[in-house]
């Protein structure tokens, strides 16, 4: 049985529901988001849960919703998160709300090691719960929103603050746990909404791209850019634009006529109807891509590579020696930073802002060693 909540779409409701919320020690927060069916994402619904009460709030009617902010931004609140990094991302792209005080399950799980750090896993391991999830693909920015996906997305929050209180005990008396909250300071001040930028060289991600000669890489590489240029326009995720098999039927095929257009596995007509003459010029046009064209051959450094190679191996020394998951040391861009500049000393590694204060002292002579030593990784 869904335990009872309350759909705000209304501001009077909203302010109800924060008048209550003001005097609660703990508050669950999820979020969900258009990401997966609109090219930019666009946060559609907050699930805020604390006690016996449960609030989804629909972000899509107009709502007035900075006053958010008071709660946010109190050291008197915990607010609860799974993943903390997206939810606070999508959540700024409302208002530039501040946090003081976040407690993550999903990195806690990970500060203990868990195998399965997802939210349901959690559930059923620390409350004995089993949680039915059937809208992880929903489209989020249709309205109506259905029941189904309104009781999929309370369980989002429902048992949050239940799982804080039996794992908080067993983290907090971790040696490492200052790592965690270094790592919950670092969501906080890094974790902000950017527009989706376009990687010409994403088309290698493609299942099989790599497999094709020079001339359909070169095709493929067209078409997704294609693909990407029409998605941004229309605001739609690219894969409601071409799927990746009917890419590659396109390749594969490579069709000379509206006729063979229309004949192509999953191609939407009004795609051939709209851009089939431009489609078949690019197909025909595209110029072949050799081995030597492809991502990462072209800027490939091998002296950056080993730097990082080592880098990575140092952090997986200390993973092992204290039991902590290499994400909650030093995540990997930074590393790939840092192979990159090679800072000379910690003056310099510290002006490039990728480790905090606490993180730089505790690691920041390890590293300057590890990418400054002449051993092999």
């Amino acid at each position: 049985m869904v335990a009872p909540y309350i759909y705000i779409t209304r501001q009077h409701q909203f302010d109800l529901a924060l008048n209550y919320l003001k005097n609660c020690k703990n508050i669950a927060v999820d979020t969900e988001s258009s990401g997966f069916y609109t090219y930019e994402s666009e946060i559609c619904l907050i699930q805020i849960s604390s006690g016996n009460e449960h609030y989804l709030i629909d972000t899509l009617c107009g709502l007035k919703l900075d006053a958010l902010n008071d709660l946010f931004s109190s050291n008197r609140h915990t607010i609860i998160f799974h993943a903390s990094a997206s939810d606070i991302t999508e959540l700024r792209r409302i208002y530039p709300y501040e946090f003081k005080n976040i407690f993550d399950t999903f990195l806690s799980a990970k500060l203990l090691g868990l195998e399965s750090c997802g939210l349901a896993a959690l559930v059923e391991k620390f409350l004995g719960i089993t949680m039915k999830k059937t809208e992880q693909k929903s489209n989020w920015k249709k309205r109506p929103l259905t029941e189904s996906q309104l009781d999929y997305a309370h369980l989002d929050t429902v048992y949050l603050e239940a799982l804080m209180e039996k794992m908080l005990p067993d983290v907090s008396a971790k040696e490492t746990y200052p790592e965690l909250l270094e790592e919950l300071q670092r969501i906080i001040d890094e974790s902000h909404p950017t527009g989706r930028e376009f990687e010409a060289d994403n088309w290698v991600s493609v299942p099989g791209a790599l497999k094709l000669n020079a001339a359909k890489k070169g095709i493929l590489c067209a078409l997704y850019e294609y693909r990407e240029a029409r998605a941004r326009r229309l605001n739609l995720a690219p894969f409601r634009i071409i799927g990746n098999q009917t890419l590659m039927n396109l390749v594969d095929s490579r069709p000379e006529s509206i006729r063979a257009l229309k004949e192509i596995e999953g191609l939407d007509a009004r795609i051939v109807e709209k851009d089939g003459a431009y489609l078949l010029k690019l197909i025909a046009d595209a110029p072949p891509l050799d081995d030597k064209d492809l991502p990462g051959k072209k800027d490939f450094d091998p002296v950056v590579d080993e730097r990082f190679r080592k880098l990575r191996k140092w952090r997986e020394s200390i993973s092992q020696k204290k039991s902590l998951d290499p994400s909650l040391i030093v995540n990997n861009k930074a590393l790939m930073k840092i192979a990159v500049r090679l800072p000379a000393g910690m003056d310099e590694l510290r002006d490039m802002s990728v480790l905090h204060e606490k993180k730089l002292l505790r690691y920041g002579k390890e590293i300057l060693e590890v990418i400054h030593s002449g051993k092999p990784a």
